[in-house]
């Protein structure tokens, strides 16, 4: 390589280097302005304290009976049961986003008819999410609650297992929105942000015999029993993931 191919190479870098860390530092400053609007405005998906009402008392009651020491997350409930958990994919050869509207339809109609299947199974009507979400200084923070009209604020989570004892760092908290709906048709919105990665929750059952947790890719269900479990896989074979393991 010559002296002016090296020096033509030195300078192209450099030129990266500005441009990379300009775009850094905006990004930057444009999420410090984003951060502080949502505190402003009330945007994120954080409160003070969880509602304090005979709702939120019974439904914590009833949480704590039905999955005790775990968090309303679907990897948290997933180590919990592993003898009822499953996992489906939302698209063909566990394609993780949909790309035309043909796949979107698809994703979609997956969910549906799992969701259906398990409302059958445990005869009920009613559909109970609750939502996961961050504090404003979370890039993510009100992704989950936007799309969740009406919903109350239940319960926080502290995650001391992510760098909570770091001196000087605060422990992450996770905020916890609960919302009902009355059919399946109605969590269009939210499964379609789930299939895009840009919300997290779960649904279950008013009894909470059963956990569906959809992710972009897929679902983890937690199934109300073994038999159910079993229905739900005869049911669905080609939604399956291959023995390859795949996400």
């Amino acid at each position: 390589m010559t002296d002016e191919n090296k020096k033509r190479e030195t300078m192209l870098l450099r030129v990266k280097t500005l441009f990379l860390h300009r775009v850094l530092r905006g990004y930057s400053i444009k999420w410090i302005f984003i951060s502080h609007w949502r505190r402003l405005w009330r945007q994120g998906g954080n409160f003070k304290n969880g509602e304090n009402s005979p709702r939120a008392k019974e439904l914590t009651d009833q949480w704590e009976s039905a999955w005790p020491g775990c968090e309303p997350s679907g990897s948290s409930l997933r180590d919990h049961e592993p003898g009822l958990w499953l996992r489906f994919h939302s698209l063909p050869r566990a394609k993780r986003y949909a790309e035309n509207s043909e796949e979107r339809d698809e994703v979609l109609h997956r969910h549906q008819t799992l969701l259906n299947d398990l409302l059958a199974i445990s005869g009920s009507t009613r559909i109970r999410v609750i939502g996961q979400d961050y504090d404003t200084n979370d890039i993510h923070s009100g992704w989950t609650k936007k799309h969740m009209p009406g919903s109350w604020p239940w319960r926080v989570h502290l995650d001391n297992h992510l760098h909570g004892d770091v001196p000087g760092q605060k422990a992450p908290e996770t905020y916890f929105w609960v919302s009902s709906y009355d059919t399946v048709g109605q969590l269009t919105g939210l499964l379609e942000q789930a299939a895009e990665d840009v919300a997290k929750f779960i649904v279950t059952d008013p009894a909470m015999t059963w956990v569906y947790a959809p992710y972009d890719g897929g679902v983890d269900i937690i199934a109300p029993t073994l038999e159910a479990r079993e229905a739900l896989e005869t049911a669905h074979p080609e939604w399956l993931p291959s023995e390859t393991g795949s996400v």
